[in-house]
Formats: structure tokens, sequence, C-alpha cells
């Protein structure tokens, strides 16, 4: 075995690689063993993971390596002096000891010092508050054992330090908690008293050498990145040193004594450390007044730098260095050497590295500042996101030898900024130039994991709603489509089943009344809708011949097929769903839910991937683990849901060490402590006023806020330094983004107090620093305008186009979107009446869909959560048009249109389209007064004509065959609702649920999209015999006379030729331009809509897609001949029509 120089080595440099290559030489020059670990103390993932590849770099490989955090280390080197007597985990680590306090705090708090507490802990049925406040102070005895032992020790021994004092009488209950604790844990044991344990653990392993030393300690231990340590680690660490080699790295700022040029260094001087590792810089002493220190030493280093100094100060009280440095051969732990500093960011390291003042700055005479401090400010943090991202891509541009892993971005809280860095980092396929890969590390795993959200869920289900979004989001995670044999491609029909069967919310009726509603409220339920489809599948449609609802029950009837496998398991999901809903009712104790969960992840997950096997894996040790810290505690009382679910799943988002970093990715991370990583390039955003140093509110009866001491943790304080940590990390640009501008009112909004003090730095020793402002959105016509100022540029090309436009810079012609004439063409089936409706309203749709089979309308599905109180417009229309159908099958099989209708209305209250109990009621007497004066002027036609006909089938040649390949256009459909008079008159009358007319007087023009489809019917019909065809609606009735075959033919011809040429070239028209051409403000109306009114285009999308404006089809000049050609007859008929409805005073009648 090699024998290590063992002592306190401490190395400080202002560089984190030279401290990297001083560990990597040290661990290879003076190497342990084979197979012995080589152990290493950091805090941060970030900085193993830097460690290790460092290692790897210079040896091939990195091995053997035990990454650890510094509280792990304390406790194993206390059981391996002390002896496995010693718990493997202390009785006072934080887990366990909320979980004894929660135990012991309902019985003390009868005792009068807890008067406090009692009052803050009435009223809490749900043990909430009780479970929050041991959580608090469970804390807060922690941050005690490591800084204020002695306080503990005094306590332990009756004293009352610090609540003896009068500001903190109110705190009396505080020592004698902990004493109470100390006996529940067993005061005959030493290790139970943090401060004995400590103090015997020194004096034991003082007395060890290099062969006495235990087997279990390491022979060598490296502390790297960590930037600021307890003393009673430190304490440890130097027991440690005549036995072990310590080497303790420090990244530190300045290669001089900084101590005393930070406020409240009379403070550190109660420590009365006896020696210094660095000298003064020359012209300051130990004497020099407080005001004199701050002119001749560096302003941002006195301003962030209060953590850094306490610690490094601390140091000096266990450093050897000196005395051991001989043994190293020529090693320097004294790493300080720099090059001549070439940008601003450098210049800036460099002033702090040598303490220069303002003034020694300011003599010498440098210029602006460059590009290597950027300054950017927006308006939202999605704007900062976008910017950073044009910004990242032009540092790309401008060095080619710059990797994705040698930047780094951080934020002051990741889980703020995460869905925005998905949403413009993300939205880039890997082809794209404009890709860059990236990870985000510290997001919490609980709200962002998909299996972890649902686990949430479920654990949540006694308050659950279980929505309709709810289950269907449930089912889009892998592990529980795999539990219930469910798979991706299912999920769209099960979906529509799910919409269509009337299912909202809750599981079942019991459900409902558990979160406050009556208990037969069971419509619209998960079990509503499954037994629906269940009797759906056994018993098929029932409507036609109008039987009877089988228990009430209405059949979903689209259940069937082999397709209607998929209801077993959406049955046995919701069976699990109800089942977990009644096992989360009741406390239970500790192992009784430990049990609970358990059953609850085999019942719903089974993992698909290596990484949810994982996930489930650490989910189920986390669930052990606080298990275990309950039994340590000896807690086995009874606890709510509500209590057990927080903490276990508190328990997933603790950090861990072997979290992603440094992934080969830009890397996105919150600004934490000992992450002081160098990297080419370094980002901040968020550097707003308010958000950044982060602020936490110490907790009222926390004494340790009340009389600090040098090294204790402050959250200001800390992220001071980090900044300081930041600045000094950067190497070739150091870039700081803030809000600057009020999103709403464009008002200024200042950065970070530390920016701003940055900002004054820059400006006093060099120039105005340069601030850039962006715009409110990426398309603003800045980033495109050569003339604008140099820092405005965007890589988001596709916005070019548009500002374009919007600024008439280059703005489009009708040429330059027109669609080049196609050749002839012709469909090789016959099209059908809607087809060529269709054609009617939006020519151009005809074209897009049988010509080149593009659709612009896809399918949408749309969950709906809420069950139905009132009905809206479409959902009116649509219970009219189920009403108007049955009366219509009703009447033309000559059955009565009543008793139709009103089993219709049945029918929409069984499946779920009707509100419940009196709303229901009231929701069909509206639609039985509509259905009745609709009725009644379908009525009054069939006096005219009331023997009904076949339906019969039309066909018509709309444009002869031409060559081989140009098949005639033929015209093909059934057509029915026909009837014959007494005089053997033909009829067709069809019903509409809507009103036909544009006003609401009787003769008001007709709506012409509620004619297209019956006015391409009527021409074939009247193709055939003459035939006289009525509409009833709502509000009135139209009618289009009969006219002669060869008329018919004619105008279908005409069709047929439109039809013919808009499949070369689409015709610039739509119905709706049709109903308005007489509109002055038609350009108007087509681009930008009226009052309520959306433009006319954004209803045409195919038309729009080749007239995106009006100029557009005012420069294809077809316009008047197309409404001639198409809509004209139309309009024509409709007003023949109305003069005889008025002759036969049937459009008063039916208006009335």
């Amino acid at each position: 075995m090699g024998q290590l120089t063992p002592g306190f080595i401490v190395a400080h440099s202002h560089k984190m690689e030279a401290l990297t290559d001083l560990v990597v030489k040290i661990t290879g020059d003076y190497p342990l063993d084979p197979l012995e670990t080589e152990t290493i103390l950091v805090q941060s993932n970030g900085i193993a993971q830097w460690l290790k590849l460092a290692m790897a770099e210079q040896n091939g490989i990195a091995a053997m390596l035990d990454v650890t955090l510094p509280a792990r280390f304390l406790w194993q080197a206390y059981r391996a002096v002390l002896g496995d007597a010693i718990p493997k985990t202390s009785p006072f680590d934080k887990d366990r000891l909320s979980w004894r306090i929660l135990r012991l705090l309902p019985e003390l708090l009868e005792d009068a010092e807890f008067a406090p507490l009692r009052g803050y802990l009435q009223n809490d049925p749900d043990s909430r508050k009780h479970y929050q406040l041991s959580e608090r102070l469970a804390d807060l005895f922690d941050q005690y054992q490591i800084y204020r032992s002695d306080w503990l020790a005094d306590w332990a021994d009756g004293g009352n330090t610090m609540v003896d004092q009068q500001a903190h009488e109110q705190q009396r209950w505080q020592p004698k908690l902990w004493r109470a604790l100390l006996q529940d844990v067993g005061a005959q044991d030493y290790w139970n008293n943090r401060a004995q344990l400590h103090q015997r653990f020194l004096q034991q392993a003082r007395q060890l050498n290099l062969t006495t030393r235990p087997a279990q300690l390491p022979r060598r231990v490296v502390v790297l990145g960590i930037s600021s340590l307890p003393q009673q680690t430190l304490e440890v660490l130097d027991a440690l040193k005549g036995h072990t080699q310590i080497v303790l790295c420090v990244h530190n700022p300045c290669q001089f004594h900084w101590a005393d040029i930070v406020d409240g260094r009379q403070e550190l001087s109660r420590l009365q450390i006896p020696q210094q590792r660095f000298d003064y810089k020359q012209g300051i002493t130990a004497g020099t007044s407080d005001d004199l220190l701050h002119t001749q030493t560096h302003p941002l280093l006195a301003s962030w730098g209060k953590q850094g100094r306490d610690y490094i100060r601390l140091l000096d009280l266990f450093d050897e260095t000196r005395d051991k440095a001989a043994q190293f051969n020529e090693l320097s732990f004294e790493l300080f050497d720099e090059q001549p500093p070439e940008n601003t960011l450098q210049q800036l390291q460099s002033d702090i590295l040598q303490l220069r003042s303002l003034a020694e700055i300011q003599s010498c005479e440098r210029g602006s500042p460059d590009t290597s401090v950027v300054f950017q400010q927006a308006h939202s943090p999605q704007r900062e996101v976008e910017v950073l991202h044009d910004q990242l891509l032009a540092a790309f541009a401008e060095n080619p030898n710059l990797r994705p892993r040698d930047m780094m971005v951080m934020v002051p809280d990741i889980d703020t900024y995460a869905p925005h860095i998905q949403a413009v980092f993300g939205r880039f396929e890997r082809h794209d130039e404009r890709f860059i890969p990236f990870t985000i590390a510290d997001q919490a795993q609980r709200q962002r994991n998909p299996l972890l959200i649902v686990l949430e869920r479920l654990l949540n289900a006694p308050q659950e709603r279980f929505s309709m979004s709810d289950v269907l989001d449930m089912l889009q995670v892998p592990a529980l489509q795999a539990r219930f044999g469910i798979s991706d491609s299912d999920l769209p029909l099960l979906q529509q089943w799910i919409q269509a069967a009337g299912i909202r919310w809750g599981l079942h009726g019991q459900h409902r009344e558990s979160l406050g509603l009556p208990a037969q409220a069971e419509q619209n339920s998960w079990r509503f809708g499954l037994r629906r489809m269940l009797l759906g599948y056994a018993a098929g449609d029932t409507r036609p011949g109008n039987q009877q609802a089988w228990q009430n029950i209405e059949p979903f009837a689209e259940v069937g097929g082999l397709q209607a496998a998929l209801a077993g398991p959406l049955a046995q999901l919701l069976d699990s769903l109800d089942n977990l809903w009644q096992q989360l009712q009741h406390d239970r104790t500790p192992s009784d839910w430990v049990l609970c969960f358990n059953q609850l992840l085999s019942d719903f997950f089974a993992p698909q991937s290596d990484a949810d096997v994982l996930l489930l894996a650490r989910v189920q040790e986390q669930l052990l683990s606080w298990q275990q810290a309950c039994d340590d505690a000896n807690f086995n009382d009874l606890l709510p849901l509500n209590i057990a679910r927080e903490a276990w799943l508190s328990r997933l988002d603790q950090a861990q060490l072997n979290q992603r970093f440094l992934a080969g990715a830009v890397n996105f991370a919150t600004l934490m402590p000992m992450r002081a990583i160098p990297f080419q390039q370094l980002y901040l955003l968020g550097m707003n006023d308010g958000d950044y140093p982060r602020s936490t509110k110490p907790l009222d009866f926390d004494l340790m806020a009340h009389q600090s001491r040098p090294g204790d943790r402050s959250r200001r304080e800390d992220d001071r330094y980090l900044f300081l940590e930041a600045l000094l990390s950067a190497r070739q640009k150091f870039y700081v983004s803030w809000i600057g501008r009020s999103i709403q009112d464009n008002s200024s909004r200042p950065p970070s107090v530390l920016v701003s003090q940055l900002l004054e730095h820059l400006e006093q020793g060099w120039a105005q620093p340069a601030v850039t402002g962006h715009a409110l959105q990426p398309f603003a016509a800045s980033y495109f305008n050569t003339d604008e100022p140099k820092g405005l540029f965007t890589y988001a090309h596709e916005w070019q186009h548009a500002v374009g436009v919007a600024a008439g810079s280059n703005e489009q012609t009708p040429a330059d979107t027109a669609l080049a004439e196609l050749s002839p063409w012709r469909p090789e089936s016959p099209l059908n009446l809607k087809q060529l409706s269709d054609f009617l309203r939006e020519p151009a749709r005809l074209l897009f869909q049988q010509r080149l089979n593009v659709y612009l309308y896809q399918q949408q599905l749309s969950a709906t959560d809420e069950e139905l109180f009132s009905s809206d417009g479409l959902q009116s229309w649509q219970q009219v048009e189920r009403l108007i159908q049955a009366m219509q099958r009703a009447a033309h099989q000559s059955q009565d249109i009543h008793v139709a209708t009103n089993a219709e209305l049945s029918r929409l209250q069984r499946e779920g389209e009707l509100p419940p109990a009196a709303g229901g009621e009231f929701e069909q007497l509206q639609l039985t007064q509509v259905i009745t004066e609709v009725g009644a002027r379908y009525q009054r036609l069939r006096e005219r004509a009331s023997k009904p006909l076949l339906p019969v089938h039309g066909s018509f040649e709309l444009a002869p065959a031409g060559a081989a390949d140009k098949p005639a256009l033929l015209l093909q459909d059934n057509l029915d609702n026909l009837y014959e008079s007494a005089g053997g008159e033909r009829y067709c009358l069809q019903l509409c649920a809507s009103n036909l007319r544009a006003g609401k007087k009787p003769d008001s023009p007709a709506r012409l999209k509620h004619a297209s489809l019956p006015w391409v019917t009527h021409l074939l019909l009247n193709s055939q015999q003459p035939t006289r065809f009525f509409i009833a609606g709502r509000d009135s009735v139209l009618h289009l006379p009969p006219m002669a075959a060869a008329e018919a033919e004619t105008l279908l011809a005409e069709l047929g030729k439109a039809v013919l040429e808009n499949f070369r070239q689409p015709l610039p028209i739509t119905l709706d331009l049709a109903e308005q051409a007489d509109a002055k403000d038609l350009a108007s109306q087509y681009d930008f809509g009226g009052f309520r009114q959306s433009a006319l285009k954004e209803r045409a999308p195919y038309c729009s897609r080749v007239f995106p404006s009006f100029s557009h089809i005012g420069a294809d000049g077809r316009f008047d001949q197309a409404m001639t050609q198409l809509y004209s007859p139309l309009i024509e008929a409709l007003q023949a029509g109305d003069e005889w409805l008025q002759e036969q005073q049937l459009l008063t009648e039916a208006s009335t």
C-alpha cells in the first residue's frame, strides 16, 4: 500500500479548470492502490460530472470514484471512527425527526410553554397544519445541529440559551421540545446527542494514526466545487488530517487577503483566527479603516462576496498547506496565473483577481465595453427565450468551433422557464438548421413526468372529479395503457365513444354525492356512459322501432363489431378507479398506506420502457424509505390521505447527484450554489428586480435569524456570491437578460440590483454599456429592417414575408399567389348532391378535395368536462334537427308526429343530451315549442300533398364524355321526401332546424346557405319532371317553383361547365360573397369582417388559400361571371317562390 501524505491541504484558484487539473494530477501522481475507491465530496451533480469528464479525458477512464455529499460522508465518518453501534442513519435526520415531532407534538401542546403553537394548530381537521409545522421544525433543528450545536448542547443540559432573552420568551417551547426529542430517542445513547457525538468523534479521530485508522475511512478525501461548508464539517475533516489526506479545492475570486473588505468583518474577528493564508494587497493593512478599504478594493467583490469571504477565512483555522507543500514536489496550491485580458469580461475578472479599486480601473482608460458582456431586455420569459435562441444561433455562426456543451443557461427558477424553453427550442426538428440540442436540469419530476402526474391524480381520487379529459389524459401514459391493454391507436375511437355516450365527469352517483351533489345525479357519469355502451353492444340500436328503453338506459349502438372489445379495458379501468376511490376514503397507519400504495402501482401501471422501470423502482424505493423513516421514529398513528400522499411524493423531488447534466447539449439549469463550472459562454435569464437575489423570509421561530454568525447560510448572500461565481466562470461571453418592459403597457422595469451594480460599474470603469431592448413580438418589423440598430436580428425567417406585407415593403401581388391554370380534369366517380352543394358554397373546396386530395378541415377531438346545464346555439340546433328528422320519418310513414317527437325528446334525456331534473324539463318545453311551430308549417304544406311517394334515383350528365381519358361528368343521388298532391303535382318537402330568413320579417331575404342543397336537389328533380320544392324552417318557409325539364337541364349543364372550369382554376367566389355582393364594403367584409362578424375569408379556407385578399379576387376578373352563372338563378328562383307564397297567403301563415 502506497503511503499518502496526510494533512489538510487547501488549494485556491480563480479558475475551476486549474483546480480540476490539480485534482487530476494529485490522483495521478499519488495514486491509491488498485481497486481502492477515491472519495470526492461535491454539492451538485454538475461539479461531479465535470470532474469525471476531466479524469476520463486525462486518464482514459474515470472509475472507482465515490462521489458523495458532505452530510452523507460525515455520518459515515462518525460510524467508521466510533463503531457500528451507531445506526446507519441518525435518528435526528430531518426526515425521521419530522415524524417524531408529529408524534410527540399533540401531547406537548398541553404544556403552557407551547401556547403559541397551540393557538396556531387549532382548527386542523385534516392534520395538515401539524404535518407542515413538524416539517418546518425538523428542518430548523437540522440547521441548529449544523450551525448551533452549542445551543442544543445547552438545551440538553437543561439550559435555555437564546430564549432567556425577553425578545424570545415566546420561544421557550423550543428547548423543551428538544429535550422531549432527546428523551424519546433515548438520552442514554451518546449518539443521540449530535453535539456530544461530534465532540466524541473529534477526540477519538485525533488520536488515530496511519496504523490505527479504521479501514472504513478513505485514505484521501477530495472536496471540489463547494463554495461554503459549515464549521462542523470542516472540524470533521480537520480531525481526519492526521491519517487522511484532505485536499480541499476553493474557487477563490481574488489572490489577496480580502476578508476585511466586506461588511461584517467585526463578527469574523470574533473567531480569533490566528493566521491568514494570503497577504494584503499593497497599500492595505489590518488596521486600514473601513472607509479607506472601500476606496482601495474592488466594489463588486465587496458587495457580492460575503458568503465566500466567511468560508475562505474560516478555512484559515485548519489550513496546513504551507507546512505540507514541500512534500508534494513542485505542485502549487495557489493557482492564480492569468493571461493578459483580451476583452471586457476578462478585464472584469482580472480586476477582481487583482483587487483593483475603481480609481485604478479608471486610470487604465479602457474603451466602451465589447460584446463579451451582453445585456438584453425583453417583455416576457417567452421573449427572453426567443431572443436567447437567436443569440445562440448567432454565436454558432460567428464561431464554428463552438459546441452546444460550451454554453450554459441559468435562471432563478427552471420550472418557470421550462415550458418556454420547450416551446422555443423544442419546435425545430433535427434536420432544421436552427435546431440546437438542449437539456433541462433541476426540474421537479413530480410536475413534469407524465407517469408521476397520473400517479398524483390517482392518489387524489377522493377529491378528483375524474372528468372526461382527466381520464383521457391518464390514458396517454404508456405504462397505464399497457396495464389495461389499450394502445395509442385505440384512443381516438375511445374518445369518440366517450363523448357520444354523454360521459362528462364523476365515476357514479356516490362519487358525485361525496363532492356535494345529490346522490341520484348519475347522468353524464362514467357509469352512465359505460352502461349505454354495454347495452348498445348487447341490444343494438332501438330507435327505428321506438322501443322502450331497458332500465331507462338508452343504448349507445356505436359499440359493435370487433371494435367492441375496447369497451372491456375501459370497464376494467373504471372498476379499478372505483375500487381505488373506495380504498382511499379512510385514514391508515403508514404501514397500511404502504400496502395500499403498492397495490395502486400494481393495479394501474405496467412499465414498458427502461425509463418507466427505473422511475417506478425509484417510486417504490421512496415509499419504502418513507416507511422506514416512520418506523425509526416509532410513528404508527393514523394518517389522512393528504399527509401520506405528500410525504411520499415530496421525496421524489429531492436533489440527486445522478441527474442529467453536461450531456453534450446546451444546458439549462437553476442558478444554484456550488455550480461554478467554467463555460465558454454563460447566459443568465430572469434577472429581474425582486426575483434575484431570491429572498426567503425566515420563520418567526428561527432563532438563528436573530443572531447571525460567520458561515451562516443566507439565500440572498448565496445568490450574490453565485452571481459573482457565474461572472468568473464565463470565458468568452457573459450574457444577462431580464424583463425590462411591461407586457401590458410597455413601461420600464428595473433589473436585479446585482445587474444594476454591474451596469454602473461598467459605466464608471469603461463607458455606458449597451442594453438591447427587444420588441414585444418576434415578428416586429425592426428585426428585418436593415436600418435598425445592429443588436436587433432574428433567424425566424418565417416571419419575414408577413412583415413585408404589413410594412408594404414587399407587398404580394395577385400574381404571387395565383394558382396556375391546370390541365382539364374530371373525376372518375359521379358527384353527389352534397358535393355539388359544397361546390356552390365554396367552389375552391371541390378542386382541393376532389383533384388535389387536400383537406384543410381536420377532425378535432375535444373533451367536454361539464355536464349540460343549458344548451348553447349549436346544441339547440342539433337537438331541433334530431326532432325534425324524427318528425319527418313519422310523417312519411303516416305515423303520429307528436308521439315520434315525444319519444325522441325522451331519448335525448336518456342520452344525457338535455340537463337533468328541472333544467331538462324546461329545455324540453322550449324544444316542444319550437318543434310545434315547425310541425305546424309542415302540416299546412302536407295538406297540399298528402300522398307519400317512394324515393327515386336521380342521375344527370353534367358534361358529356370527351376523349378517352375524359369520362362524362355525372350527378347521381337518391331523392326522397317526395309527395303527390290530389291534382298529381309532385312536391318535395324538407324540414330545416335553422332560421331561413336573414331578418325577422316574413318577406326578408332568404339565407342562401340553407338553400344550396335544396337548389341542386330541386334541379335534379325537375330534370325528371316538374316538382314544387318547400323548405320549412324555424321562422318561415322557402319555396322553389317547378320548372320545365329543359330549363332544369340547362341550369345543371351550366353548373357542370362551372365545375369543369373550377377543376382547372378555382373560381373567385363563395356563397357568402354572393349573398353580400351588393354591399358597399364587400372588400372590407372579405378581408377584415364587421362588427361581431369574422372575415369572410376566414370562413372559406380553400378560397382564401388562393385568394388571400379581395384585391386578388378583383384581379382575377371572373367574379361577376361566376355570380351570374352560379347564384343568380337560385336568387331569382327564391324570389319567384316568395311571390308565389304571397299569392297563396302561405308566407304570412308560415311566419305566424
